[in-house]
């Protein structure tokens, strides 16, 4: 049979190279007539791409959280299907509880790396905010559109009830409501979007203010 001289000094049929960087290869085979040739073939070891999406985080209901999985220039295909080097993650999109984000990156070279991070989306929504007018109540936070809204105080007020979309566009008022101690009403936004939204109480000289979450 044939005979072999690698240019790494093996005499085998095969080899098994590794490198970095790019890298020349050459093999000498001499038959049993002592017949001689050569083939060189340049190698270049691309590497693997290094991606660090952080470490778990918590974020609350109405936050937003942005994740990059850096080597610019590759592709890129996210758990969302996202296409991106870099995607927020909205919370009002996602239940609450803990959700993986992973991504998968490739070069140019076909090699592909990746990593996933976990988020705990967290309802920071306060059941009650206690003020020194008036304290309110909105439940249930998030809803898909009728909240059960509280007011109570000691004092006697006369407020205005306004929601705002988070562009600060006014979608809902009711004026001249009286407060004398407690105060419900069903608060109907069903007509609207998903999305955060805040609720006002606007009285003489004070205002409170709560977010709620609509999710349909």
């Amino acid at each position: 049979g044939s005979s072999y001289l690698w240019s790494t000094g093996q005499t085998t049929q095969t080899i098994v190279v590794v490198g970095e960087g790019e890298n020349q290869y050459w093999v000498v085979v001499t038959n049993e007539n002592n017949c001689a040739d050569s083939d060189t073939v340049n190698i270049t070891f691309a590497l693997i791409p290094q991606v660090d999406l952080g470490v778990d985080t918590v974020i609350c209901h109405d936050q937003t959280y942005s994740l990059d999985a850096g080597n610019a220039g590759d592709e890129y295909l996210w758990s969302t299907g996202e296409t991106t080097q870099s995607i927020v993650v909205d919370a009002v999109d996602y239940p609450y509880g803990n959700e993986t984000f992973s991504v998968d990156v490739t070069n140019q070279y076909a090699c592909a790396g990746g990593d996933e991070v976990l988020i705990e989306i967290k309802d920071c929504t306060g059941i009650d905010e206690h003020l020194q007018q008036v304290s309110i109540s909105l439940f249930p936070n998030p809803s898909s559109g009728i909240f059960n809204l509280e007011l109570e105080s000691v004092d006697k007020h006369s407020v205005s009830i306004k929601v705002m979309s988070v562009s600060g566009v006014l979608v809902y008022e009711k004026p001249g409501i009286e407060i004398n101690g407690q105060y419900t009403q069903q608060l109907n936004l069903t007509t609207l979007s998903s999305g955060i939204y805040s609720v006002f109480i606007v009285g003489d000289g004070f205002v409170v203010n709560k977010k709620v979450v609509l999710r349909k």
